[in-house]
Order: structure tokens, then C-alpha cells, then sequence
């Protein structure tokens, strides 16, 4: 996004001076090891220009979270601070239910089961026409999604931008656990999926014990 500095009133040739700092715990990753990425600003030292302005362009990160821009301008001691929501829009959590139950949480990601209105509808039905099929089944659980403003969802704990749950950054995926969900009724399962909205799921079963949905 473009960041404009503007003096008031205007003044040109005053120098600007801008940093980044993240909000410790926002959205969704608390606690975690290392250093919070914050994004990047094309030019942090600047003079503003004949009309009293400056811009320059901010990059966010990957991770979702709250992001202050400070601003200073000439030798005053007032900062300025710009809050800057990196999000994705739309998603909103999974409620619980009989039928399923929602596991994964951490401490770290204490908010692991936010997901699009379309993950959102289906995953229920998911769980109930499993149940339906096989009356009496142990109910499906259902791990990590994505966090409260979606983006990068570091299962290291780290601020790893690689590694695992690449793909839970917008909301449309979910890990079903496999573990209770005897082999006899995995086709029937699968097939399920594919007629609930996610039939490019990736069978992980062999590998990390769950099916990873991907919701269209």
C-alpha cells in the first residue's frame, strides 16, 4: 500500500523518518520464538517535496497480525503512528458441535479454526453425513484451518515463511484426523469430501495421519 506523509501546513524539505513495529500476540500467533516480521517500507529517510508530502510503498508480511508504521517529521519529538491490519478478508470461526470436534489448539496459535463461508458450510456437513452413513461412528475431528486473519500459519512456532501448512493461509483448508476413521469407511469418507466442496483434497494419511481438505 502507498504510506503518504503530509505536513500541515505544507512545509518542503522536511526530513521523514519512518520505522516498523509489530503488536506482540495479534493475530492469532502469541508467544512464539524469534522476531515478529513486520514487512518492509521502499524508503524509511526522506525529505517531503515541494507540496509538503512524502510517500513511499509498505510491503506486508506473510503473517497476519497488526503492524504500527511511526512516523517523524523534522526534529519534533511527535510520532505519528499508522495501524496497519494485515488480514484476509472474510473468515470467520468454526462453531462447535455434536457432530464434530474441533482439536489443534496451542498455546502459540490459541485460534486455529478460522476458515471462508464456504469451508464454514461445509465442514458441518461433512460431519453429518459421516454420521449418517455410519450410525454410531466415533465423530470426526477436525485440526488446524487457518488463524483469525488468516496468512502464514507457522506451525514451528518460529515465523517460518516454508515448512508445513503452506497452504493454510486463506481460509479454505482444514486437516481431518484419519486415526478414528476405521479403513473400512475411508472411500465412503473421501467421497463425502468430494461431494462437500473439496474434491482436490490430499490424502496425508499414510504420512501425517489426516486427509488436508482444500474447500473451492
Amino acid at each position: 500500500m502507498t504510506v503518504t506523509i503530509r505536513t500541515n501546513p505544507a512545509t518542503s524539505n522536511r526530513s521523514v523518518n519512518l520505522s516498523l513495529s509489530g503488536e506482540a500476540g495479534s493475530g492469532g500467533h502469541a508467544a512464539h520464538s524469534g522476531t515478529r516480521p513486520v514487512g518492509s517500507l521502499a524508503a524509511t529517510q526522506a525529505t517531503t517535496n515541494g507540496s509538503g508530502i512524502f510517500q513511499t510503498t509498505y510491503t506486508a508480511p506473510i503473517f497476519g497480525g497488526t503492524v504500527n508504521i511511526l512516523s517523524r517529521v523534522g526534529q519534533s519529538n511527535l510520532e505519528k503512528v499508522l495501524e496497519v491490519i494485515v488480514a484476509v478478508e472474510g473468515l470467520s470461526e468454526l462453531g462447535a458441535s455434536a457432530d464434530y470436534s474441533l482439536v489443534g489448539t496451542t498455546t502459540t496459535h490459541p485460534d486455529n479454526h478460522y476458515g471462508t463461508a464456504t469451508a464454514l458450510t461445509n465442514l458441518p456437513l461433512i460431519a453429518s453425513d459421516y454420521l449418517s452413513e455410519f450410525s454410531g461412528a466415533e465423530i470426526l475431528r477436525y485440526n488446524d484451518m487457518s488463524l483469525v486473519l488468516g496468512g502464514k500459519f507457522d506451525l514451528s512456532n518460529n515465523w517460518s515463511s516454508g515448512g508445513d501448512h503452506s497452504e493454510h493461509r486463506i481460509g479454505i483448508n482444514c486437516d481431518v484426523y484419519s486415526g478414528n476413521v476405521p479403513q473400512s469407511r475411508r472411500s465412503a469418507l473421501t467421497l463425502i469430501f468430494a461431494q462437500r466442496g473439496t474434491p482436490n483434497y490430499v490424502d496425508e494419511t499414510s504420512s501425517s495421519n489426516h486427509w488436508h481438505l482444500r474447500f473451492q
